[in-house]
């Protein structure tokens, strides 16, 4: 796995929010969204869960156990945001964009297969499917949440929906350079040996 950085990532983030903000209010559910945030679980408001890290999302999780969801922005994300060329808004901000703006060009789950944006006559398409890492079915609450959405490849994206992975590409709390090193290095020359003779 490679982390998602970015020095813009809480920009990236802040107009995530703009977005879905100006999304719920044209569609008439902006109150009722940030209501239900701040009268249940962690009493937030709606721009701190579209924009909660990891550790702030697993408290919220906890928080809101048991508490009948809203289900507005798991159906923003499905009737809006994963379809290609539908955007939020007044702002025309797409899942294509963010992928964009985070400069991911390899899935950061198994770091083989790329997710490029692919410009077309009208729209720009996405090779990449958003994950959610915290699923979308057992917390619809964090359907929209920024760092609950992972560009990646669709390989990827079909193998989480049988197993977890433990660890978040945002997750700021993982020492990425110590988690994960990979080496190579020549340790004999045998491989220049035919059939025992030497070439």
């Amino acid at each position: 796995m490679i982390p998602i950085t970015h020095p813009l990532l809480l920009q990236f983030a802040y107009q995530h929010y703009e977005a879905v903000e100006d999304q719920l209010k044209s569609d008439g559910s902006y109150k009722t969204v940030s209501k239900w945030f701040e009268k249940n679980g962690l009493g937030m408001s709606l721009k701190e869960a579209i924009m909660a890290s990891v550790p702030l999302m697993e408290k919220m999780i906890e928080a809101y156990d048991g508490t009948t969801a809203t289900t507005h922005l798991k159906d923003m994300y499905k009737e809006r945001f994963s379809l290609s060329g539908r955007s939020l808004g007044n702002k025309k901000y797409t899942a294509a964009r963010l992928v964009e703006n985070l400069g991911i060009k390899v899935c950061p789950y198994c770091n083989r297969n790329y997710i490029n944006n692919v410009p077309t006559q009208k729209k720009v398409k996405r090779t990449s499917e958003l994950d959610h890492f915290f699923s979308k079915d057992k917390y619809p609450f964090l359907a929209m949440s920024f760092f609950n959405l992972v560009p990646v490849c669709p390989s990827c994206n079909l193998l989480k929906h049988k197993f977890d992975v433990s660890a978040s590409p945002y997750d700021f709390r993982i020492p990425w350079d110590d988690a994960v090193r990979f080496n190579y290095g020549i340790t004999d020359a045998d491989f220049l040996k035919m059939s025992g003779k030497s070439m």
